[in-house]
C-alpha cells in the first residue's frame, strides 16, 4: 500500500483539482487524515482497527462503507465542522487507494495468487514499487514543503471518534519528519524489510 509522502501527494491533488473552498481552508487536516489509517503502525494497533479491510479476505469489501458503518457520525458531512470534514476526506481518500492497490497491483502481480505466489521477494518488490513511488512524491520539494507547512499549523476543533487526539498528535509530528525526509533510497532498509515481518 502507498506510503506516507504518496498518500499525502494524492490528497494535494485532490484539492487542487476539486477547488472546493472548505478543503483549501482545513488542507492541513485534510492531509493528517490522508496518511491517519496508518497511524496503527505508530499505535501498534491491528491494521483493521484503521483501516477497515480485512487482508485475509478476497471476496470484494469497501473499507469506507465500513468504516462508516463502524462510525455513523462521520457518514454525513453536515454534521461535521469543516476540520473535521476534511479529516475524513483525506482519510477516504487513504482507504479508497490502499484498496485499489491490494485489488489492482497487489494481489494480481505480487499475491498469492500471482506468478510471484506471495513469496518475500514478491512482497519485497511490492515494497519496492511503493517506495519508488513514494520517493517521487518526496522529490517535489515544492510540494512537500506546502504540504508540511499546512500540517504544522494549529488544527482547531477537530472531532474524530476513531482516533484520540494524542495519537494524531504524535502522527502528525512523525508525518512532517517523514515528509523532510531526503528523496533518496538510504531508507528502503528500513522499508523494505517491514515487509518482510509481515510477509
Amino acid at each position: 500500500m502507498p506510503a506516507l509522502a504518496f498518500h499525502a501527494a494524492v490528497a494535494k491533488r485532490i484539492v487542487e483539482r476539486l477547488h472546493q473552498p472548505a478543503l483549501d481552508a482545513e488542507s492541513g487536516s485534510l492531509y493528517l487524515g490522508s496518511t491517519a489509517p496508518d497511524i496503527h503502525i505508530l499505535m501498534r494497533w491491528e491494521r483493521e482497527r484503521t483501516h477497515f479491510f480485512d487482508l485475509q479476505k478476497f471476496e470484494e469489501q469497501s473499507a469506507v462503507a465500513t468504516m462508516f458503518e463502524v462510525h455513523p457520525a462521520l457518514a454525513d458531512p453536515a454534521e461535521l465542522n469543516p476540520p473535521t470534514a476534511a479529516f475524513v476526506c483525506g482519510y477516504i481518500s487513504h482507504l479508497v487507494m490502499d484498496e485499489i492497490w491490494i485489488n489492482d497491483i497487489y494481489r494480481p502481480f505480487f499475491g498469492r495468487s500471482s506468478p510471484l505466489a506471495g513469496d518475500d521477494r514478491a512482497n519485497i518488490m511490492d515494497r519496492a514499487v511503493q517506495y519508488e513511488l513514494d520517493r517521487q512524491a518526496r522529490a517535489d520539494r515544492e510540494a512537500m514543503s506546502h504540504v508540511v507547512k499546512e500540517l504544522v499549523r494549529p488544527i482547531l476543533d477537530l472531532k474524530v471518534s476513531l482516533i484520540g487526539g494524542g495519537a494524531l498528535g504524535l502522527w502528525r509530528e512523525l508525518m512532517v519528519e517523514a515528509l523532510n525526509h531526503p528523496p533518496d533510497w538510504e531508507r528502503f532498509r528500513f522499508f523494505g524489510g517491514r515487509a518482510l515481518k509481515v510477509a
